[in-house]
């Protein structure tokens, strides 16, 4: 399984507070989470369930604030709100993708936000350089003129599947992903993600 080695992110000073954030209700949202994830109708989703999604599992304890090993509605939900409250905007990301330790060139790397969270928080798309390095973004369609080219993309839970014209990767990569993360507007200075892929 692909390890993540670091996430964090802050808010980009590039005029990125021009750009709407992400209309994600952290009560809906929280909600939703909980109505897929929670199987056995406890009304919390424990650290067995979180596996479930991705991103969720790796970034469990900033959910759990009391430590309980169970996430509530209202943990999810403040969660959330830190993600995508109207002063969140835009960030830049880097991704590091590598196969047994090595950088993967030409790996095409797509960041897509978690289907309960609703269609505002949108896809981001990268592909890895020789050093196997991304720097994922929004479609230039959904940029202001004055940022189109930027690698932005906005903070929050994502599934990330990636991909090679030439290599057949597993489906745990991919199509069946196990590969997620959370971006974290409260740090400063953009995101470095990491994952090494394995057999």
């Amino acid at each position: 399984m692909a390890l993540l080695l670091a996430a964090a992110c802050g808010c980009s000073g590039r005029g990125a507070s021009s750009v709407p954030s992400a209309a994600v209700d952290g009560d809906e949202a929280a909600a939703a989470l909980i109505a897929e994830l929670d199987d056995d109708g406890n009304g919390a989703i424990s650290q067995d369930e979180a596996k479930a999604l991705p991103p969720l599992a790796r970034a469990f304890a900033a959910y759990d604030p009391n430590r309980d090993g169970a996430l509530a509605a209202d943990e999810i939900a403040a969660r959330l709100q830190q993600l995508y409250g109207p002063s969140v905007s835009l960030t830049a990301v880097q991704c590091s993708i590598t196969q047994a330790g090595r950088p993967l060139s030409g790996a095409k790397v797509v960041f897509r936000p978690p289907a309960m969270l609703g269609d505002s928080v949108k896809t981001a798309e990268g592909t890895t350089d020789e050093l196997g390095m991304a720097a994922p973004s929004l479609p230039e369609a959904d940029l202001p003129e004055r940022l189109k080219g930027a690698p932005l993309m906005y903070p929050g839970l994502y599934l990330v599947e990636v991909t090679h014209p030439q290599l057949k990767l597993p489906a745990k990569y991919n199509t069946a992903t196990e590969l997620g993360c959370e971006i974290d507007p409260a740090v400063r200075g953009g995101a470095n993600v990491a994952f090494d892929l394995k057999p």
